[in-house]
């Protein structure tokens, strides 16, 4: 799987930002505190609101034969912030016109799925530690991070069946809107974390 590599080397730059930003950094240790997790969470909505938008349109307009509604992770991160009494916020003034000059072409697409649907991996990790340091759970303010439970696995390898399945025109259009993809999560968690 070449393109897996690729994308993995290209975005290795904006992935390492991301993973290092200010409102994740310490997501894992016991000093996170709650009120930085609900801001995350926000943030959270709204990136992912604008980018599942667009992918769920395009997947339609581009035909693609991959289900991802069925992956759809906005709902968690409503529940979750309910749990917490807290509403999402749809404040950040550019972040869903810009995902949608990301994907404009099913290479696209798949590179901003590769982004969302790798952050699936992680979030098992994430999700042990929550449980213990915020009495964060699978069943209250933790589906976001609890992902696809113990399916996360099988949905990653489908998502990479259907890239490697997938007529590859352009693997640059692929890296490139993947690394853009990054770049968004990293700008909306800046202006949540002003």
């Amino acid at each position: 799987m070449m393109i897996l590599e690729d994308l993995k080397l290209k975005t290795r730059k904006q992935h390492t930002r991301l993973h290092q930003h200010s409102l994740l950094r310490g997501i894992t240790h016991s000093g996170y505190s709650l009120a930085r997790y609900i801001q995350l969470l926000k943030a959270y909505y709204e990136i992912y609101s604008a980018i599942e938008t667009v992918l769920l349109q395009r997947q339609s307009q581009f035909k693609l034969d991959f289900d991802y509604q069925t992956r759809y992770k906005l709902p968690w991160l409503q529940a979750d912030l309910k749990d917490l009494e807290s509403q999402p916020t749809m404040s950040h003034p550019t972040l869903a016109k810009a995902t949608s000059g990301i994907i404009t072409t099913p290479e696209q697409w798949l590179g901003a799925a590769y982004v969302l649907e790798g952050s699936t991996l992680g979030a098992s990790v994430i999700s042990a530690c929550l449980q213990k340091s915020l009495r964060i759970s699978p069943l209250f303010a933790g589906r976001f991070f609890n992902a696809y439970g113990l399916n996360t696995s099988k949905y990653w390898h489908e998502y990479q069946i259907f890239l490697a399945s997938h007529p590859i025109v352009a693997t640059t259009e692929i890296t490139d809107a993947a690394s853009q993809t990054f770049e968004l999560f990293n700008k909306g968690l800046d202006f949540y974390a002003q």
